[in-house]
């Protein structure tokens, strides 16, 4: 036990420098600029009546910075986010009670929710294709 915390800590060190080497924090993705809280998208999509795609990464997640690098800063992908549903973009670390709420398990996740219920899931990074049409089967 007494081993726990520095392990852990060197764990996430580890990430750390893969991030790094792997040409560290990547921006956020465009489609998620406005910056909206998950109350606040929740809010938006019952007045739009869309679902809300909440994307919960971190920085120090190298699958999370390979996933705004890919599937989420692709035109076609961005495209179809923005025009059906309405983003939060979440940082796990920032708002851990966001990402509880979401039942995050592991980094990065994907959640759907319709009218506050989460309708779909997915964790892990994905290439632009295999990410929208999960996206569309989802929002179905």
């Amino acid at each position: 036990m007494k081993y726990a915390v520095p392990l852990a800590l060197a764990v996430l060190v580890g990430f750390a420098g893969m991030n790094m080497l792997r040409g560290g924090v990547a921006p956020t993705p465009e489609v998620f600029a406005t910056g909206s809280s998950l109350a606040q998208g929740m809010e938006k999509a019952n007045a739009a009546g869309k679902p809300v795609l909440a994307v919960v990464t971190a920085d120090w997640c190298p699958p999370c910075q390979q996933l705004k690098r890919g599937a989420l800063a692709d035109p076609e992908v961005a495209a179809w986010i923005d025009a059906n549903t309405v983003p939060v973009y979440i940082n796990s670390d920032e708002s851990p009670d966001d990402a509880a709420a979401l039942k995050v398990r592991a980094l990065p996740t994907t959640v759907l929710l319709r009218d506050g219920e989460i309708i779909a899931s997915r964790t892990g990074a994905a290439s632009p294709a295999d990410y929208l049409a999960f996206l569309k089967d989802a929002a179905d």
